[in-house]
């Protein structure tokens, strides 16, 4: 009656087992309906804790009532006699087996993952050609383990056997509980090529969004970019196809900061979405302000006249096309530290004291005048020249010209005053 208790109290759980129909779609990796995920695997874990508990107690109370016996029958000698042991080992068996049924749960488990977000939901390639083999390697070491133990328990042999197995399935399971030989996977094969990797698995659940939605039937059309054809589009499709993004600003920050943050002072902080006309087009672009970053200086060049009156600014932006083929080199529109463009794109004010980040507030104009940037033929110095900003007067020597002082802007680069 107590272990009967948990199904008594989810009684909904086993009616939602016994009469839901069918969903008509299944998962692309155990092909199973929906159903089984939604309304039969919740109960087969409920199930499942009742049947442990049960063996468990089983097992216990048969153990402690043979041993009672063994030791109220003054002529046994040696071990449980031959129906003890029998019995004893159909529960530790049926114990073994039920223990190694924990195992398909946890595969089941990485249908769940979220760890690819944004990208895709479900499993990747982590998991399904690292971790999924780990568990199914430690449920196959589970039964020998099983096995060996039942055969220690009958016979007495078998000992350093069960021990190696025992080893190699502790060692097996702490691989797959500890993220570190997914995360070198991860870094070392899955990133440099993630999309080719990752591509199953973001078709299966663009799939599964599609049919989430009730768009398994939506028509794909395929419009020839490259092929004979394309002069047929009407020239409004083609500009439309031209502005895909095919690139995730995400992924693409990690490119603009490799090769285009130049100085080890500035930063990218993300790529935003912009539009303008280029070469006779309205193009859609991604683009990022190259910011100054004071904290990427050496120890021995943030002084206070660096911090203040010095480092300043940053310079210049990295601009790239929305959409641009993956297997060919990327194509700046502006980039370079003085900026250049080849689609006749110029920055008029490249640099850059305001931003949407916690910047160091600066002191300008100032006698010392600001490092602007630096390149391999030049070290360039300029004056800030706009009118804008928190205004300290700086009286002179002579106080007797009263209207006779100069101005100093106090530019606070996270708040524009």
């Amino acid at each position: 009656m107590v272990v009967a208790l948990p199904l008594l109290f989810n009684w909904q759980q086993a009616l939602f087992f016994l009469l839901a129909p069918e969903a008509g779609i299944s998962d692309p990796v155990f092909d199973h309906d929906l159903r089984f995920y939604l309304f039969s695997l919740p109960f087969y874990r409920l199930l499942y804790a009742e049947v442990m508990v049960a063996l468990a107690v089983v097992l216990l109370g048969l153990g402690l009532l043979y041993w009672l016996e063994h030791r109220a029958m003054p002529r046994a000698r040696g071990g449980l006699r031959r129906g003890a042991r029998l019995h004893l080992s159909l529960i530790l068996s049926l114990l073994v087996l039920m223990g190694c049924l924990y195992f398909l749960d946890d595969a089941y488990r990485l249908l769940y993952t979220d760890s690819h977000l944004p990208l895709f939901h479900g499993p990747g390639f982590e998991e399904m050609r690292v971790t999924l083999p780990l568990i199914a390697t430690a449920a196959v070491l589970a039964l020998i383990a099983g096995a060996l133990l039942l055969r220690l328990v009958n016979t007495g042999k078998g000992t350093r056997w069960l021990a190696a197995t025992l080893v190699l399935l502790f060692a097996v399971i702490g691989l797959r509980q500890t993220p570190a030989l997914t995360e070198r996977v991860g870094e070392f094969i899955v990133k440099p090529a993630e999309m080719t990797r990752e591509a199953p698995f973001i078709a299966n659940n663009i799939e599964a969004t599609l049919a989430g939605y009730g768009l398994q039937e939506v028509e794909v059309r395929d419009y020839p970019l490259r092929e004979q054809g394309w002069e047929a589009i009407t020239p409004e499709v083609q500009a439309n196809l031209r502005n895909i993004p095919i690139w995730d600003a995400d992924n693409l920050l990690s490119v603009y900061r490799a090769l285009q943050e130049i100085g080890s002072y500035y930063a990218f902080d993300d790529v935003s979405v912009g539009r303008y006309e280029i070469e006779d087009a309205y193009r859609q672009v991604f683009l990022a302000a190259r910011h100054l970053d004071v904290d990427k200086l050496d120890a021995s060049r943030q002084t206070w006249v660096n911090l203040w009156l010095r480092y300043t600014h940053g310079h210049g932006v990295a601009m790239t096309p929305a959409a641009q083929a993956a297997d060919e080199p990327i194509q700046w529109l502006i980039h370079g530290i003085p900026a250049e463009s080849v689609a006749g794109l110029s920055l008029d004010e490249p640099a850059i004291y305001y931003g949407a980040s916690d910047l160091q507030p600066v002191i300008v104009p100032n006698a010392s005048h600001e490092l602007d940037y630096t390149s391999a033929d030049e070290t360039k110095l300029t004056v800030y020249g706009a009118r804008v900003g928190l205004f300290l007067s700086c009286w002179q020597n002579n106080l007797s010209q009263e209207n006779n002082s100069s101005q100093a802007h106090l530019i606070s680069a996270s708040n524009p005053a």
